[in-house]
């Protein structure tokens, strides 16, 4: 769960899929998530900051964002605060602790996204190597293509070999297609 000052991004991942849980259910860009949670590993600090810290001095209380990992049983948070007024760092706490972490800034730069940036763009994502019958209708035509042993065949209306390279490049530009934008959830 991401959580920044305008909304907070909810992810699941289901297998080796990421989906959006919140604000929306939606299919996530597993690729965009991966190289998120690539830049969490191995989380390093720059430097600690120790001692009486008022967290509010770090623009920790309330925090700039939030983020909650969960894997298996266990959930940390990292709350992040402002940037740092030299180098690229931002400072990072965990609830509850009295100490305060400088972390590289792209941490933070990799979560602060709007929502569309995590949204899968694929529109119909499917293997085309599984594909094994289509059905056209159209208000002057209507015919079904159905994929056997021997290869792809024209089935109805009538029976006829069809051409297989061009039925899989038509797959290939169906799996391909991407959204430009949603206009409303």
């Amino acid at each position: 769960e991401i959580g920044r000052p305008a909304v907070t991004v909810g992810l699941e991942r289901s297998g080796e899929a990421w989906r959006l849980t919140a604000p929306v259910s939606a299919r996530a860009d597993t690729w965009f998530v991966q190289r998120l949670l690539y830049t969490l590993d191995p989380l390093e600090a720059d430097r600690i900051l120790s001692g009486p810290l008022k967290p509010a001095d770090f623009d920790l209380d309330p925090p700039r964002g939030t983020l909650k990992v969960t894997a298996g049983d266990a959930t940390t948070t990292l709350l992040f605060g402002e940037q740092t007024a030299v180098g690229h760092n931002v400072y990072l706490t965990l609830p509850e602790s009295s100490q305060v972490f400088l972390v590289g800034a792209m941490i933070f730069d990799h979560l602060n996204h709007p929502l569309d940036a995590y949204r899968s763009r694929d529109l119909l994502p499917f293997d085309t190597g599984k594909a094994a019958q289509m059905m056209l209708t159209s208000p002057t035509t209507a015919f079904t293509l159905t994929k056997s042993a021997d290869g792809w065949r024209l089935t109805d209306p009538i029976a006829e070999e069809a051409d297989g390279d061009k039925i899989s490049d038509f797959l290939r530009t169906l799996a391909a297609l991407q959204m430009a934008r949603v206009v409303a959830d």
